[in-house]
């Protein structure tokens, strides 16, 4: 418990030094924001015509949510443990619905950020290949459908051999 508590207050330091910390501009006027609330994460901008209103916590998993956080912060600290959804909601006390949905929330931030800080494949003579294919159970049953998944793929034609495999909706 001890690794617990020591790793929700190093989540929680960090991410009030990266919120805090940062400088916020209006979205319609592009004027500095000043903190009317840092327990609520509110903002205000400087410009007084603009009157527009802004959470900090906008674009996170942390914005709209009922629960405190501390205690998006302990989920996402024991579900790095490798503790169970069921065990984290009995620890904290806390619905299994409320900690499946902030971990979906995370992972949903966390694929996002993956796909878009993705490598660059290829260069000046460097050869790439482009493939697609489909994967699917055999079944012996010639009746039976079975749908299988396409995956397009790139792989770099170096000693090094980079590859980049995107599952295709």
């Amino acid at each position: 418990m001890y690794l617990q508590n020591l790793t929700t207050e190093k989540l929680k330091t960090k991410l009030n030094d990266i919120i805090l910390n940062k400088i916020y501009t209006c979205k319609k006027c592009s004027s500095k924001c000043v903190w009317m609330s840092k327990i609520k994460f509110k903002l205000i901008y400087s410009w007084r015509s603009c009157k527009n209103k802004q959470n900090a916590l906008e674009n996170s998993i942390f914005f709209n949510s009922k629960l405190k956080l501390d205690e998006i912060l302990s989920i996402i600290g024991l579900w790095a443990h490798n503790i169970s959804t069921n065990n984290i909601a009995l620890i904290l006390q806390i619905s299994r619905q409320s900690v499946s949905k902030v971990l979906r929330k995370k992972g949903d931030k966390l694929v996002t950020n993956y796909y878009c800080n993705l490598p660059k494949l290829g260069g000046e003579n460097i050869i790439v290949e482009i493939d697609e294919s489909k994967f699917r159970k055999r079944k012996y049953n010639r009746r039976h459908h079975v749908e299988g998944v396409w995956v397009f793929g790139i792989v770099e034609r170096t000693t090094q051999r980079k590859i980049l495999l995107f599952p295709v909706k």
